[in-house]
């Protein structure tokens, strides 16, 4: 911590706003107070005047101060790249939160994550081996309100993260592992679901829709795992969490753990011991990602002084000297080019005059092999595309199938790829709860990844749109939609069509 300064983490949020003070101590660290004031804000302006409320009710002043900020237009994503520089990767990010999000020019700032290098070792390369990169983005008038909040309090803002990324933070500092973990923080606002694997975070779920003021019900809660868990196989090769750690209010904690080890039979920790709630360890989550190596962080802080000696060094009298130079360089090399110029024309005339000659005898026979070639690739491709639609609809077929009773199909789309095909089907399922209908979905998704051929499945399913209201009502069946896609090998699909 700041020899000599007070050290606070903040979370602002659209239901509350939140302000701890932290101690560092040799075990890791502590929470010396928490204040909270609860209730909606209108703005983020409005919430960092709630936040400024606490700090002066407080007489917090010369310190330092690390936000979480949620909601406000406040966006996450974690991707995957090869390695490389900042200014090649920086226009990738654009265009995929642009994809992903719909949105048209935030404010965005990423951070590097560990390596995962897949590649044997006779192929692999540190300095292209893949990269988790954790990017952030909000619109440009919250990191606007975010950066006039503080000034008049001389309050060094240190960072301004993403709640995923402070309970990324938060779960390295409280022992982190390798173990396939889950981590449930229930926020006012919403619970959030993470998922890591051998220390990475690779999945982090925002908090369900509800209305505003509606606490999520621990049903609710439970359903939101196994949905979670789902995906988090189906995407990650088949891996489950074997424990979770999660950060309730202090009366729901227990009864919450105990539906929790009860219904996915995992055990249930503290995320962070003491009696913090949710929001103060979000808090403390990013107190902790502003110590962090490389923190993602979305304030906007003043140049340093090397960002300023790098501009200096980029100026106007940097840009003439190089101008200068190149001109001197371009000059000399013109010259030399110039005179080898001549002596490769003279060369060039005399080839082409050979080949020109050469051409004019051996046309009439390149044309008639010519017309040989085509006539044989055209018969060829005929077999091959009969052959292909055969082995395609019987593969078809025998995945439809093993359909299990409850699932049925809505469309069915196919394509032909490069290496095979890609096909794309749409449906629903039906069952007596939302779980038996997860499971149910799961069972058919995996008897399609296991046949041959088949490869890069992915799955995606919802609530139907005009039943979202009766989804939940007591004693009546949960129907999904859901669409399932995946690539066939042209090779494998005769085989798949007889599964292994």
């Amino acid at each position: 911590m700041s020899s000599g300064r007070k050290t606070f983490g903040a979370l602002i949020s659209h239901d509350v706003v939140c302000l701890v003070e932290c101690a560092a101590e040799k075990t890791g660290i502590r929470v010396v107070g928490q204040w909270t004031d609860s209730g909606p804000s209108a703005s983020i302006n409005d919430a960092l005047e709630r936040l400024r409320g606490l700090l002066a009710a407080n007489d917090v002043r010369n310190a330092t101060l690390a936000l979480a900020v949620e909601q406000f237009g406040v966006f996450h994503h974690v991707m995957m790249l090869p390695g490389a520089a900042d200014d090649v990767l920086r226009p990738v990010v654009r265009r995929e939160v642009q994809r992903v999000f719909g949105v048209s020019d935030p404010v965005i700032m990423f951070t590097r994550g560990p390596q995962h290098e897949a590649r044997g070792p006779s192929r692999a390369d540190a300095r292209t081996a893949p990269r988790q990169l954790f990017v952030a983005g909000a619109p440009r008038e919250t990191i606007d309100a975010l950066s006039h909040g503080f000034a008049e309090r001389h309050i060094t803002v240190e960072t301004a993260t993403v709640v995923p990324k402070a309970i990324h933070s938060l779960f390295h500092a409280c022992g982190g592992g390798s173990e396939p973990t889950a981590v449930l923080v229930c926020l006012d606002g919403g619970p959030h679901l993470s998922y890591f694997l051998d220390g990475r975070l690779e999945l982090a779920i925002d908090p369900p829709i509800a209305l505003e003021g509606d606490r999520s019900s621990i049903p609710v809660m439970l359903d939101q795992i196994e949905r979670g868990s789902v995906y988090f196989r189906q995407q990650f090769r088949g891996a489950t969490a074997t424990r979770l750690l999660l950060a309730a209010r202090h009366g729901e904690y227990d009864a919450l753990a105990a539906a929790i080890q009860s219904r996915m039979g995992i055990p249930v920790s503290p995320l962070f011991s003491g009696n913090a709630s949710p929001e103060a360890v979000v808090a403390v989550g990013a107190v902790l990602e502003a110590r962090s190596p490389a923190p993602l962080d979305l304030y906007p802080h003043p140049p340093t002084l090397s960002d300023r000696l790098s501009v200096v060094a980029r100026g106007p009298n940097l840009a003439v000297s190089c101008s200068v130079a190149a001109a001197a360089i371009a000059g000399i090399w013109a010259l030399s080019q110039f005179a080898a110029l001549g002596s490769a024309r003279r060369e060039s005339d005399g080839l082409r005059a050979s080949v020109s000659s050469g051409i004019t005898a051996v046309a009439p026979m390149r044309e008639v092999a010519q017309r040989r070639a085509d006539f044989s690739r055209q018969v060829a491709f005929v077999k091959q595309s009969d052959d292909e639609r055969s082995s395609l609809t019987t593969a078809l077929e025998a995945i439809a199938q093993e359909a299990p009773l409850g699932v049925r199909f809505d469309s069915l789309r196919v394509s032909r790829t490069v290496d095979g095909w890609s096909a794309a089907i749409n449906g629903r399922t039906s069952g007596a709860s939302a779980g038996q209908s997860v499971r149910s979905l799961d069972n058919f998704s995996n008897s399609v990844r296991a046949r041959q051929g088949v490869s890069a499945l992915s799955l995606d399913f919802g609530y139907p749109a005009s039943d979202a209201d009766s989804t939940h009502v007591a004693g009546a069946g949960v129907e999904l939609t859901f669409r399932i896609t995946f690539q066939l090998a042209r090779d494998a699909a005769a085989a798949a069509g007889g599964g292994r």
